[in-house]
Order: structure tokens, then C-alpha cells, then sequence
């Protein structure tokens, strides 16, 4: 993946709540999940829904919207933030490599992550070398919905369930050595394979089923001789995500219109003339994209995805 060069800083104030579609690159999925709680999980896609699409490197996101993308029951501020500073560690440790033109690296996820004790707001410091891994996607990246990801109560369920929608459009079967399955599940050496398919395999099958998250979904082992070498993870095609509301899929249109707006070859289809009107911030996103639409279509131009750069 080629990451664009960072942006100029700006804090964002409070985001909306209808930002709930988690999109990130297929490198996110390579971050060691499993040492974090059901709880932290939650809070740490809740970030990456905010900082998408926006080119911050600081994001500012209240109580209130928190509470609600996680579905956190407590009601205090000050537990919620000792909740913060306690996957702070935990969260500053993410590393995700990048591409810029020739160069590759590796880098801090997150510089800094901050909670007010009396409001509860946080404040999230984003590495700008590594902001493209949640910005500019175009290809290669997993997509899910944050009230999908907070419904699975099982941090187990939820990295089969990331798994799974990485490749959630291929109807495809995952086979996965078992050491590898045990590795980014975080499943500790002591825990049998008896133990692993009661107390994991099962109850995630039941959950992904039931919650009609993943239709068919099923964990076959593979074995050679007495012992399992590999699973086998099976489930129907998913060619849209599930129990999406219209503002969530207006949304999913959205990260796509701007995801394909920053590929140079796409962006290169508007004109000098469609780019100002784009950048008018006395018109409205429809209007804006009505008049670019019509001057499109009056020179013939294919139909391509149109979004504000004021917005």
C-alpha cells in the first residue's frame, strides 16, 4: 500500500455518531488484538471509525459518542477514564508498517491517547507517518460496522470475526495452521485442543450464526493422523454487510467516493473548473456535487464517484 504524504495537523473538535463503519488497511489486521479486553477492543475501533477519512492527526471525541459507539454501560466518567489510561499502554504499543514511494518502515500507531477525569472526552495523537494505514484506501482493506464488532461479547469471536470480513466478499474458506490460530487469538499453551474447541470454536460458531453475523459459518479442524494441523473457516459470501442502516451505507458510499477521489489516476478525471466548485465552502455537499455532476455529463465524462473537499 502507498500511503500519501501526511497532511498539515488539525484537531478535530466532536465527530458525528453516524460515523460507525470501521475501514482499515489489511495491515491493521496483524496487530496483536488479543492483548487487549472486549472493552479496550470496542474503544480501539471507535478511534479508528473517527479517523478515517479525515486528515487529522489529532481527533477529539467525546463521552457521550464513545459511550454510545461502544456501548459502555457505566455511567462514569472517572471509571471510564482509568478504563482509558489503563489500554493506553496497551494502545501506544501498536506498530503498523508503511510504504511512502521507495520507502518502507514501521511505526507507533497512536503518539498519545488522553482522557479528561471530569468530562470524559479523549483526545487520540495519531503518528502521521502512519495515517494513510486508516486514510487513502483503495485496495486491500477490511470493512466492518462498530455496533456489529461491540454486539460480539467474546474478544475470541470478534478476531475470527475480523478474519472473516477481511475476505467477507470471496465466499472463500480460510485454512489456517493451528499455531497461527492459536497466535492471533492469543490462546495460551495450556489451553487443550479439547478445551479450545469447547470453550472457543463452539461458542463462536454459535455467536456469528445466531447474531446472522456471518451466515454459515463453520470451524472444521484438519487433521493428520490423531492431531489437528489446520482449521478450516467456511461461511457464505457476505456481498453486503449486514443489518446496515441508510446512513451507514451512505457512508460505506462515501469512504469509497474518497478513497477512489485520492487515487491520482482517479482524481486526475476532474477538471481545474470541478475541483473549485468542490472547494467552495459557500455551497452545500449536494449542490456542489449536482453542479459537477451536470458539467460532467454535459462533456461526456464517465460517471465517478464526486465528494466535497470542503467537507
Amino acid at each position: 500500500m502507498t500511503v500519501m504524504e501526511p497532511a498539515e495537523q488539525v484537531e478535530q473538535t466532536a465527530l458525528p455518531l453516524g460515523h460507525e463503519v470501521v475501514k482499515w488497511d489489511n495491515a491493521m489486521n496483524e496487530i496483536n488484538l488479543a492483548s487487549l479486553s472486549v472493552v479496550e477492543m470496542n474503544l480501539f475501533t471507535a478511534i479508528c471509525a473517527q479517523v478515517v477519512e479525515r486528515n487529522a492527526d489529532e481527533v477529539h471525541l467525546t463521552y457521550s459518542a464513545l459511550r454510545e459507539l461502544m456501548h459502555y454501560k457505566s455511567k462514569s466518567r472517572v471509571r471510564f477514564a482509568k478504563m482509558v489510561v489503563k489500554a493506553t499502554d496497551r494502545l501506544r504499543a501498536f506498530s503498523v508498517t508503511y510504504e511512502r514511494g521507495d520507502k518502507v518502515g514501521a511505526g507507533q500507531l497512536f503518539y498519545n491517547v488522553e482522557a479528561n477525569k471530569v468530562t470524559g472526552d479523549m483526545t487520540v495523537a495519531v503518528n502521521p507517518k502512519v495515517l494513510g494505514i486508516l486514510n487513502d484506501l483503495t485496495n486491500h482493506f477490511t470493512l466492518f460496522l462498530q455496533p456489529d464488532w461491540v454486539m460480539l461479547d467474546s474478544k475470541y469471536a470478534k478476531l475470527i470475526y475480523l478474519m472473516v470480513m477481511q475476505w467477507r466478499t470471496t465466499g472463500k474458506d480460510l485454512v489456517i495452521p493451528v499455531t497461527e490460530f492459536r497466535q492471533r487469538l492469543g490462546i495460551p499453551d495450556s489451553m487443550s485442543t479439547s478445551q479450545v474447541t469447547k470453550r472457543i470454536i463452539l461458542p463462536v460458531e454459535q455467536q456469528l450464526n445466531q447474531k446472522n453475523l456471518v451466515p454459515g459459518f463453520k470451524i472444521t479442524p484438519i487433521s493428520r493422523g490423531r492431531k489437528y494441523i489446520k482449521y478450516r473457516l467456511s461461511f457464505d459470501a457476505l456481498p453486503k454487510l449486514r443489518h446496515t442502516t441508510p446512513a451507514q451505507d451512505d457512508r460505506i458510499r462515501r469512504l469509497t467516493e474518497v478513497a477512489e477521489a485520492k487515487d491520482p489516476q482517479t482524481a486526475a478525471m476532474y477538471g481545474a473548473a470541478d475541483r473549485r466548485v468542490l472547494s467552495d465552502a459557500t455551497l452545500t455537499h449536494t449542490e456542489a456535487r449536482r453542479q459537477v455532476r451536470a458539467h460532467q455529463q454535459a462533456q461526456g465524462l464517465p460517471d465517478i464517484p464526486i465528494f466535497k473537499l470542503t467537507d
